[in-house]
C-alpha cells in the first residue's frame, strides 16, 4: 500500500528522515549482520545528515554501516560540486572510515566508473545482487 505523508515545513521532513533512516539502518543490522546505505548527493539531504550527525551517532554501530553514494560528480575531492565532500563535511567524518566507498577522484569519470562498480561489487549482496538497505534519491 503505498502512502503518502505531508510536512510542515522543510525541518520536519529531515527530522522524519533521519529517524527513519536510523531505524532501517537498526533493522538491516539485525537481519543481514550490516547495512548498506546509498546517499544522495546535492542540497536535498544536507539538512538531514546534519540532524543524523548531531543526534544519532550514538543510536547506531557504524562499524557495520557500508556507505556509497548515487550520484556523485566527476570532480575532485576538495571541490565545492562534490557531493562526497559535503556529505563528509557534515556527516561521514564522524564515522568509520573502513566502509566509506565512494567513486575515485583522480581518475577518468569511465575509469573512476569501473573501478566503483568493482568496489561495489564486494559489498553485501542479497541473491548475487547489490543489497542497498537505505537509499536516498535527491530532488534538486
Amino acid at each position: 500500500m503505498i502512502s503518502t505523508t505531508v510536512f510542515n515545513n522543510p525541518n520536519e521532513l529531515a527530522q522524519a528522515v533521519a529517524q527513519r533512516t536510523i531505524e532501517d539502518l537498526q533493522d538491516a543490522i539485525y537481519t543481514h549482520g550490516s547495512a548498506v546505505w546509498c546517499l544522495a548527493g546535492g542540497s536535498t539531504p544536507m539538512a538531514a545528515y546534519e540532524i543524523i550527525a548531531r543526534e544519532f551517532l550514538r543510536d547506531l554501530d557504524w562499524s557495520k554501516v557500508y556507505i556509497i553514494i548515487g550520484d556523485e560528480r566527476s570532480v575532485p575531492l576538495d571541490s565545492h560540486d562534490s557531493s562526497w565532500k559535503q556529505a563528509d563535511t557534515i556527516l561521514l567524518q564522524y564515522l568509520p572510515r573502513a566502509h566509506q566507498v565512494r567513486p575515485a577522484s583522480n581518475l577518468t569519470p569511465e575509469d573512476a566508473a569501473a573501478d566503483y562498480e568493482s568496489r561495489l561489487n564486494k559489498l553485501p549482496t542479497k541473491k548475487g545482487i547489490l543489497r542497498i538497505d537505505v537509499l536516498w534519491l535527491g530532488v534538486g
